[in-house]
């Protein structure tokens, strides 16, 4: 039924739970699983491209989002191999991350998306994340979100 499986990921307890179901569905289906992260790419605010030296350096947030994904990413291809799962791993840089992940799922050629319901977005996105509920309104693919 399923062939391959996006997993998205943001590092959080939540993203993790939902990549762990993805695993067990890949497994159960003899499908692959490709984990994304993405991570937005540096930017000056407007206005104040006169500022000397930012607050946080360009090398040192590059630094730190290649880190992050590597964590995040490295985590769900271990927890892929030892269900003994092809895992292809992708760290994207976009303004927005579901727009990146439904872009993603497309050119992948992924015919589900697990998803956590929220991640590490406001309280006030407790019900259900305004990246999940963006993939679901853009996505063709099917998505199952992972409470």
């Amino acid at each position: 039924m399923y062939q391959r499986i996006l997993l998205p990921t943001d590092g959080s307890d939540l993203a993790r739970g939902a990549a762990r179901h993805g695993i067990e569905l890949a497994k159960a289906f003899g499908a692959s699983v490709v984990a994304v992260y993405a991570s937005p790419p540096f930017e000056t605010p407007a206005g104040f491209e006169f500022v000397p030296a930012p607050l946080l350096p360009v090398d040192v947030y590059e630094e730190g989002a290649k880190a992050a994904a590597k964590r995040y990413l490295d985590e769900i291809d271990a927890m892929a191999k030892e269900a003994g799962l092809q895992c292809t791993t992708k760290h994207l840089r976009a303004l927005s991350p579901a727009d990146a992940i439904v872009a993603c799922a497309e050119g992948e050629h992924c015919d589900l998306i697990v998803i956590g319901s929220h991640g590490r977005g406001t309280m006030r996105q407790l019900l259900l994340g305004s990246v999940t509920t963006r993939v679901l309104a853009l996505c063709k693919v099917p998505v199952l979100v992972h409470r």
